[in-house]
């Protein structure tokens, strides 16, 4: 998505296969690499790749923020 890699055009893309990104030991390493422990997520469905592993995260000491509307699913309550 180039609106999103423009933003960021030093940082590489990690490609992963899992909905839970966290379980990616790319994904992790790239998180912890950057020394932060404050975490913005987003994704495509937040009952599995938004909660998964911010479930995940929280248990590691992170603190998560989800913006909403920066979030998709198949209904407006989830």
């Amino acid at each position: 998505m180039p609106e999103v890699t423009d933003l960021f055009p030093t940082h590489g893309i990690i490609d992963r296969t899992r909905v839970n990104s966290w379980l990616a030991p790319s994904f992790r390493k790239a998180t912890e690499a950057t020394g932060r422990i404050k975490i913005v997520r987003a994704g495509l469905w937040t009952e599995a790749c938004v909660a998964f592993p911010t479930l995940d995260l929280l248990a590691a000491g992170y603190e998560v923020y989800i913006p909403a509307d920066a979030c998709g699913d198949a209904s407006w309550e989830a």
